[in-house]
């Protein structure tokens, strides 16, 4: 329609320049080149003011329009009252008309009126002849308006048949008669009020704050007792302002209609405050209708209608329908309206007219005229009462609902007086958007009503318009970018797409892009992007495919952002359009196939997400049309987004919900692909993309890819590796139940591999020893290896039997597959091991970040939660992964999933089974190694030893590493150590680092060097924590030179990572073994030099450097603490308190200083979050009191340990011992002995060690004192300077029936042949690692 008009205005080049400099004179026929004739008369003055601002002549009706005009017959005709018109007079006064001011209790026996009653009015003649209204004396707006509605019916009907009876409400309590005034009232409530002021206050307080809940507390408080009408109008207020959108109103209903149920009688307060809450429910429901029908529109053009998504939402409408808000509010209003003797009003007060805004907004929300006109009435009546200007946006309003029931003669007498009342300033809260809203509004309206011409000629008058972008209510404004959209959404609500595109398409050429949407613009602009999408569901509902296309094409050039709703609405359009048109020509049908396939996910920005019914008919249309290579080229290119979808997911259980989708959508196109119409390279193409989503071949499909192969072998030279990898999956596959008769044997295929210059070893190692693994099964180890060796370019067989990272049982050694009892007698239906699954999952296991782990962790159970369950090898790094860090409740749970994966596997693939128990079991080793449950671990080891298997290098490792708190730590790791050995574990890293350890710590020098050296000749490159362990092993036996050699060593290999350790071990060397101060100093500077930082241990050594060793620096020691004192990477501990106290005490023998230190620790700032002073400074102060004499301050000191709540050490025992023995006091020293508790045989003293940086660990002061090796040694000392020798061999008897290993019990029995005067050797008395940083044998 009117292609020139659209063509004309919008011509920029010209108009726009013309607007800008002031031309104002050209009208809209020079520029649509027609005359005055072709758009209708506009001769007529305008409208008259209304009853609100004075009087003057009514605005016309017919001679308003011409003749020919539709509206000129009902003009002149018969018509309907207006119900509203006049009510007042007809209902009695008895309404209580008082407010918040005053209220009134009625007994319930007075008659009450619901809101559902309809009360018949008196009758009487209401037509109107267009004559009588000429005839009438000057009247409002309204008269005029209601003249024009009766034009509109043709008989007058009663008052409230305009309204539908809402769903049963409270009824509206009216007592028959009124018997006490107004004023009495007021007084009454103002008394009452006082009262009550305190008695709201909480309930105002939570109102303020928008707390529900509190609100809710408060009200039934409240409604304990019986309140007054104010009170439960505060209730229905407070209720109504902290309602969360989209809640339901039956609290603040409920609250009514107690109201009404104790005979309260409601006031306008109460009518105003339903009125709010009704109709702000209305817009709720209103807005969540049409979203719903919307959708449902949607989804019709996806062909997913009749679907559950659209019952659900069909279900949805009728519910929300059911509500019928607005009737309940139409209702409430006319009642307080008609019951009143003064104007209706908001709960804020006279000037309050928001209940009369908010039933407009919902009256155009249901187009509903009579019921805006029976609100428009009122709103008049309230305005002149009080002298006020009616608001701009009651006009908006109206003018909206006429064009919605495109009755434009009554939007034009709305329109009209809204033009003289703005020319006049007559407008109450006027605004732009306002203004330019009702504009836009007429435009619209008369298009729709098959008026256009008059339609341009109001956007003529906008274009000519001189005002800029702050026009007043005067100025008529000049378009805005909505002015647009309005019409171009008009002609599409008017079928009138050719116009619209037109428009539209006029649009686009302009330069600039729009804005505000109701700004003015002196110059059109590009198309709002709400307009593209009109215009695009408009050309996709009415079937414009070709239209729609380019629409997208143009969208994309103009870079406009589609809602990814057009993907599936542009497949199905044009796929229905290929199917309705058989005609078409193969080449055309595949270029609409190729844009719908291709281009339309590219335009639209939007990948592929799961959506299996769209693709399958795209692979199916491809197909049809012999277009395999598309068909191909789509599911390649769809599965690659769809795996990028899945794993984009943050949530667990979304991640398996997509994959799920996956998968449903490979199960759907298999069918459709494998028809027998592929060749061998497509069909293994077709598995490969399958496998991006971890679907590999079932068992039929691994058929069908093998029969291929054997029908094709003179192409196999074109196939690439992952080609093969796809028929190696084929032979794992029907390999566990052996290979068919009539296709390639696994041998067969070994030798085409070899062939064709492709090795087993090249493709991933998983699937190379399911391979290996089902030779050996089928063929022996012997067997296999020949073949592999003739087949694999001599190439020897994958080491099965001693593989050291997968713990497997020895396939010649006829052992038994483990009899594995799941948890359930078999396993459910639901239960499922996927591999895509397990994919996700392994790849987080095998992080080295907590993080990921955890996350890995939350997703297995996530899948548990659908029944997916990840195949074992992969839930055995998790286990592993979850041991490491402690978390052995999830340990366990990961355990009994594994049962429950393997029972299914044992269902389907007995091999598998077998080695993925043995992995299990191998990693439960490790895991609870490392979480410290060594017992538990080995329960495990006994397992794989007991089923003919033997655990892997780290699970031997993590037991060794583990083996601690015992007697002989070091026999019981080298135990472990041999039976790997011994069992063909070929030994790794890990292995070999921990047994060194353990070896360095019991003084093995030499068995632990040979390791060392056994380890580099068998390839591998030590690390520095395999130098650490021999450096200190050297350091222990006071082997400097060869620890120094060591050291330079570790330094000079190319993968040296400084750690501090190594360093430590040097430092402790020089510090204590071989007292050399410039060589600690030089081993210091170098951790600085590599920037290695200081740790506390670091700092102990410094501080015995210059505190111990001859001669003495206590200034450079102090300024060693100060330093770390201003370190905040390091804690200031016990052991470094200990340095100062010993330094001062022993080795400076100044007893004041050394006291003094030790009670300022408690005070000195660092203490304040740590348990300080601790035991080893306790330690050190009974270390100084024993070496100066002085065990008369030893009581005082004990009493302080004991008030200190601090659990006492064998070292301190120990001191005890020496100093009583020393004083001659051996009884005392004897009772010392005697109160110490041996432990348990074959355990280590616990609670006597504090590990270096180790986290204060926190032991009873009550506990038992358990006696270490150098009690044992002490107190054979003590005996032996006393002269008894006697005593001395009875504590060798005991010590022996203890079974100690016999490397300590023959250094203790050794001091019986040394000469008495060396007993109490200061190099050799015993005390505690800790406080003199000397290297522990025990």
């Amino acid at each position: 329609m009117l292609p020139k008009v659209a063509g004309q205005i919008l011509h920029h080049t010209t108009r726009a320049v013309a607007v800008v400099q002031g031309q104002t004179g050209h009208t809209i026929r020079n520029v649509l080149q027609t005359g005055p004739t072709n758009l209708g008369q506009w001769n007529g003055p305008g409208s008259s003011s209304s009853g609100w601002n004075g009087s003057g002549p009514s605005s016309g009706g017919a001679k308003f329009h011409s003749s020919s005009s539709r509206f000129h017959a009902g003009y002149a005709g018969a018509g309907r009252a207006v119900a509203q018109a006049d009510a007042s007079a007809s209902f009695s006064d008895s309404l209580d008309t008082s407010n918040d001011e005053g209220f009134e209790i009625v007994s319930s026996a007075e008659p009450t009126l619901s809101i559902r009653s309809r009360r018949r009015v008196r009758s009487s003649s209401l037509s109107f002849t267009l004559q009588a209204a000429k005839e009438l004396e000057p009247r409002s707006l309204l008269k005029a308006i209601q003249y024009h509605v009766r034009a509109r019916h043709a008989f007058a009907i009663s008052q409230d048949s305009s309204v539908s009876e809402p769903p049963p409400p409270p009824d509206v309590a009216v007592s028959g008669t009124q018997s006490t005034s107004t004023s009495s009232l007021e007084e009454l409530a103002e008394i009452r009020q006082k009262e009550n002021r305190v008695q709201l206050a909480g309930l105002l307080k939570a109102k303020e704050a928008k707390d529900y809940d509190a609100i809710q507390r408060e009200v039934e408080i409240l409604r304990a007792t019986k309140q007054p009408v104010f009170v439960y109008n505060a209730i229905l207020d407070a209720l109504v302002s902290a309602r969360k959108p989209g809640s339901s109103l039956q609290d603040i209903m409920a609250v009514y209609n107690e109201m009404i149920g104790l005979s309260l009688r409601p006031n306008l307060r109460t009518y105003a405050i339903l009125i709010i809450a009704l109709t702000n429910r209305d817009r709720e429901v209103t807005m969540a209708i049409s979203i719903s029908q919307k959708n449902i529109q949607r989804l019709k053009l996806i062909a997913r209608y009749p679907s559950a998504e659209s019952a659900q939402l069909e279900e949805r409408v009728q519910e929300l329908e059911a509500e019928n808000n607005f009737n309940s509010a139409m209702t409430l209003f006319k009642t307080a309206a008609s019951y009143v003797k003064t104007s209706f009003h908001g709960s804020k007060g006279d000037s309050d007219l928001s209940p009369y805004f908010a039933l407009l907004h919902s009256c155009v929300a249901h187009s509903d005229v009579d019921a805006a006109v029976t609100v428009y009435s009122e709103l008049e009546n309230a305005l002149a009462s009080r002298g006020g200007k009616p608001p701009a946006k009651v006009f908006q309003s109206m003018v909206i609902v006429y064009v919605q029931n495109r009755d434009m003669a009554g939007a034009d007498l709305i329109f009209q007086e809204y033009r003289t009342l703005a020319s006049r300033n007559g407008l109450h809260d006027w605004t732009p958007r306002t203004h330019m809203a009702i504009w836009n509004a007429m435009i619209s309206g008369y298009i729709l009503d098959g008026q256009a011409e008059k339609g341009l000629k109001l956007l003529e008058e906008m274009m000519d318009g001189t005002s800029g972008s702050d026009f007043t209510a005067v100025d008529v404004p000049r378009p805005s970018p909505a002015t647009y959209s309005r019409i171009i959404r008009a002609f599409l609500q008017s079928d009138d797409v050719t116009s619209a595109q037109l428009w539209f398409n006029k649009l686009l050429e302009q330069q600039s892009s729009p804005d505000a949407s109701l700004e003015p613009t002196a110059v059109p602009t590009k198309p709002e992007p709400t307009v593209w999408v009109d215009l695009l569901e408009h050309l996709a509902s009415t079937g414009r495919v070709e239209e729609f296309n380019a629409l997208l094409r143009k969208a994309h050039q103009q870079g406009f952002q589609y809602s990814h709703w057009f993907v599936p609405v542009a497949h199905h359009i044009n796929l229905n359009h290929i199917d309705s048109h058989p005609e078409l020509d193969r080449q055309a049908a595949l270029d609409q196939l190729n844009f719908a396939a291709f281009e339309v996910s590219e335009l639209l920005g939007h990948p592929w997400q799961g959506e299996s019914g769209i693709q399958k008919r795209l692979v199916a249309t491809f197909l049809r049309f012999g277009d395999v290579d598309g068909a191909l080229r789509l599911l390649e290119i769809q599965f690659a987004e769809g795996r990028a979808w899945a794993e984009s997911a943050e949530e667990e259980e979304e991640v398996l919900r997509r994959t799920k989708a996956l998968w449903k959508a490979v199960q759907q196109v298999t069918p459709l692909m494998l028809d027998g119409a592929l060749d061998l390279q497509q069909a293994l193409r077709f598995a490969r993309i399958c496998m991006t989503v971890e679907m590999y071949p079932s068992a039929s499909l691994a058929s069908q890819y093998l029969g291929l192969y054997n029908q094709s072998r003179d192409t196999l030279h074109a196939l690439r590796q992952e080609d093969w990898e796809v028929v190696l999956h084929s032979l794992v596959t029907l390999g566990r139940e052996g290979t068919p008769d009539g296709l390639p044997s696994m041998e067969q295929v070994l030798q085409d591999l070899s062939a064709h210059n492709f090795s087993l070893t090249s493709f991933p190692r998983p699937l190379a020893q399911r391979i290996t693994s089902l030779m050996v099964r089928d063929q022996g180890v012997e067997n296999a290896k020949s073949v592999m060796s003739t087949t694999q370019n001599g190439q020897t067989l994958f080491n099965v039997e001693g593989d050291p990272r997968v713990a497997t049982p020895s396939p010649d050694s006829g052992a038994p597959v483990p009899d594995i009892q799941p948890a359930k007698s078999a396993p459910t239906p639901h239960v499922r091991v996927d591999q895509y699954h397990s994919k996700t999952i392994g790849e987080l296991a095998s992080s080295h970040v907590a993080a990921n782990t955890q996350k890995g962790y939350r997703k297995f159970e996530a899948g548990l939660r659908m029944g997916l369950y990840p195949n074992p090898e992969v839930l055995g790094r998790l286990i592993n992964a979850m041991g490491r860090q402690g978390e052995v409740a999830k340990v366990h749970k990961l355990y009994e999933a594994a049962q429950t994966a393997l029972a299914y596997l044992s269902q389907t693939d007995k091999e598998w089974q077998s080695l993925g128990w043995f992995q299990v079991e191998d990693q439960m080793i490790i895991a609870l190694a490392h979480a410290g449950e060594p017992d538990a671990a080995h329960v495990h080891r006994q397992r794989i030893l007991e089923h003919g298997g033997t655990p892997s290098a780290d699970a031997y490792a993590a037991l060794i590493q583990r083996v601690k708190d015992t007697t002989d730590d070091t026999a019981n790791a080298m135990t472990l150590f041999n039976e790997a050995r011994s069992r063909g574990v070929a030994a790794n890293i890990f292995l070999y680092n921990t047994a060194i350890s353990k070896l360095a710590k019991a003084r093995k020098v030499d068995f632990a060097l040979e390791l060392f050296q056994e380890m580099k000749a068998a390839g591998f490159r030590p690390t520095s924590v395999t130098y650490g362990a021999v450096i200190a092993a050297c350091c222990r036996v006071g082997d400097s030179q060869s620890a120094e050699v060591l050291f330079e060593e570790m330094s000079s290999q190319p993968n040296f990572k400084p750690r501090v350790p190594p360093f430590n071990t040097m430092m402790q060397l020089y510090t204590h073994t071989k007292p050399d101060r410039e060589r600690v100093l030089y081993y210091a500077e170098a951790l600085k030099r590599f920037n290695v930082p200081y740790t506390s241990h670091t700092y102990k050594l410094l501080m015995d450097a210059y505190g111990t060793i001859e001669p003495l620096d206590v200034d450079a020691m102090e300024q060693t603490f100060q330093t770390l004192e201003k370190d905040r990477t390091v804690s200031i501990a016990g052991t470094h308190w200990a340095s100062l106290i010993n330094a001062y005490g022993c080795a400076k023998k100044d007893l004041d200083k050394a006291i003094s230190i030790f009670n300022s620790i408690a005070s000195h700032r660092s203490s304040l979050s740590s348990h300080l002073p601790d035991a080893i400074c306790f330690e050190a102060l009974f270390n100084v009191l024993v070496t100066l004499k002085r065990m008369d301050l030893i009581p005082q000191f004990l009493e302080k340990l004991s008030q200190s709540n601090i659990h006492m050490t064998a070292y301190i025992a120990n001191l005890l011992i020496k100093g009583h023995a020393a004083n001659g006091d051996i009884e005392q020293a004897r009772a010392v002995f005697e109160s110490l508790v041996d432990p348990p045989e074959g355990v280590a003293a616990p609670n006597n060690h504090a590990a270096h940086d180790s986290p204060v660990q926190t032991v009873p002061p009550t506990a038992p004192v358990y006696r270490e090796p150098s009690t044992w040694e002490t107190m054979v000392r003590a005996e032996l300077g006393t002269g008894v020798r006697d005593r001395a061999l009875d504590l060798l008897v005991r010590l022996k029936a203890r079974r100690f290993p016999p490397a300590v019990y023959n250094r203790i029995s050794g001091i019986l042949s040394t000469d008495p005067a060396y007993v109490w050797d200061g190099t050799s008395y015993p005390s505690s690692p800790q406080s003199l940083s000397t290297l522990p044998s025990e």
